[in-house]
């Protein structure tokens, strides 16, 4: 598990994204290449900004099924008319290159 360190005024803050990095790492180089585009049957994924009325909303990430608890900097989609909120922007990725695997999950 690889750990990321962000200096901040003297504060160190810890990150760990293992579930978000085994996906990676999971994926092959040339599927990756081959991916879909980001547009699907039911329209384009767009970035979202979550709104401060669903700001504390606990939810699942699609892609990992990590919890998530929805707050401004919260990565997150509009695809189909849904929000989607995920727990790294990594897992965007995997959700943009095929929306239609993680959708109803």
């Amino acid at each position: 598990m690889k750990t990321k360190i962000i200096l901040l005024i003297g504060a160190s803050f810890f990150l760990a994204f293992a579930a978000c990095k085994k996906q990676e790492m999971a994926m092959d180089e040339s599927k990756l290449e081959a991916s879909a585009p980001s547009v699907a049957p039911s329209g384009p994924v767009e970035t979202y900004i979550p709104p401060q009325s669903q700001y504390g909303t606990v939810t699942q990430c699609p892609v990992t099924k990590d919890k998530v608890v929805v707050n401004k900097e919260t990565a997150a989609v509009r695809y189909a008319g849904e929000a989607y909120y995920f727990c790294c922007p990594s897992c965007i990725d995997a959700f943009k290159s095929n929306p239609e695997k993680y959708k109803n999950q």
